[in-house]
């Protein structure tokens, strides 16, 4: 039964190269001179409308690692500590936090990493 699953997997492989690879030769981007164009639905950095936020603190407590605090009616996204999982977004009631395709994060410093709302 293993074998038969691996045999499987390989098959796959071998198509997805014959049809991807193969047919269309190794494409890359000219990065940083292009810019990258996200995939639909690709999620990117979180946004606060603070003007929507009623700072509830939803957003802080469904976030699986810890990098959305509320602080005196500030929201405070630590970037470096998002997965981008959205689960923020979810549990948002008043729809003030929206994943935005925004994927170029690259910082000098780490405070460059903390946005505050």
């Amino acid at each position: 039964m293993i074998y038969e699953c691996k045999e499987a997997n390989h098959s796959m492989m071998f198509k997805m190269l014959r049809n991807g690879v193969m047919r269309k030769g190794i494409i890359t981007t000219k990065y940083p001179r292009e810019r990258i164009v996200p995939f639909d639905g690709d999620k990117g950095l979180p946004v606060v409308s603070a003007s929507r936020c009623n700072f509830c603190a939803a957003c802080a407590m469904a976030c699986p690692t810890g990098a959305i605090q509320i602080i005196e009616q500030i929201v405070e996204l630590d970037i470096g500590a998002c997965i981008f999982c959205g689960a923020c977004e979810r549990a948002c009631d008043q729809e003030a936090l929206k994943m935005s395709p925004l994927v170029e994060l690259a910082t000098k410093k780490r405070e460059g990493l903390r946005m505050r709302y």
